[in-house]
């Protein structure tokens, strides 16, 4: 799946196995820059399904979200909540 914004294109793939991979690509970029921008939006995407991930679980387990902090290093505070009945 590519994605493109100001000149430089992201492609996610999968291999067979199920592998993912990220390929960048872009005009008047390095490869130094074009390498920094693909690991920065990897780890975007990773914290992501990481929180997405733990939202699901922390609401399947009946915790609440009482709090949530992004820091400027883009870190995330939550602060849960769960009641027993």
């Amino acid at each position: 799946m590519p994605v493109t914004r100001s000149g430089v294109t992201v492609t996610f793939s999968r291999d067979a196995r199920g592998r993912a991979s990220l390929q960048v690509t872009g005009t008047g970029q390095g490869q130094e820059e074009l390498r920094a921008l693909g690991e920065e939006l990897s780890q975007r995407v990773v914290q992501q399904y990481v929180y997405q991930k733990l939202m699901d679980e922390m609401r399947k387990r009946g915790f609440n979200v009482v709090e949530e902090e992004q820091n400027e290093d883009r870190s995330i505070r939550l602060k849960v909540r769960h009641w027993e009945n």
